[in-house]
């Protein structure tokens, strides 16, 4: 793909989500859930928020320091 301007571009690592764990939990939420992926960590800046979302709830940030890499 060609791109075009004078602004600086940074390539980071595709997000990729290979499973979730559990796969299910009660209604009322609570559960710890595990994704289990790549590029989760990969955000420009460093500092941005990883934010998560499941269905039609609210999205949340997610403590970066609990992200493993492997």
């Amino acid at each position: 793909m060609d791109y075009y301007g004078n602004f600086p571009m940074s390539m980071v690592e595709a997000l990729s989500t290979y499973r979730l764990s559990p796969l299910c939990g009660p209604i009322t939420g609570g559960t710890r859930v595990n994704i289990y992926g790549t590029g989760m960590n990969a955000s420009v800046p460093q500092e941005a928020e990883v934010m998560v979302k499941f269905g039609t709830t609210h999205a949340e940030a997610v403590d970066k320091s609990l992200i493993e890499g492997n």
